[in-house]
């Protein structure tokens, strides 16, 4: 998803126009949002990638116990 490009618009009065100020700091604060949100996708895409490679060499690693070690419990 890409919310950097996406495009907000802010809610409008009875008369059809934006709300003033209310509408500025609105919008500000959904671009600081999406930049925050863009700087963090990455690390968050390889926190999660290491963590799947840790649980798959477990798995492995257990795997490889109970073949060496069967019917014997922890």
């Amino acid at each position: 998803m890409d919310i950097e490009n996406s495009n907000y618009e802010a809610p409008q009065t009875a008369n059809g126009r934006g709300t003033g100020s209310d509408s500025l700091a609105a919008q500000s604060i959904l671009d600081g949002g999406a930049v925050v949100y863009g700087r963090s996708e990455p690390a968050e895409s390889d926190v999660c990638d290491k963590t799947a490679q840790v649980v798959n060499e477990t798995y492995e690693q257990a795997k490889s116990y109970s073949r060496k070690n069967p019917g014997r419990q922890f």
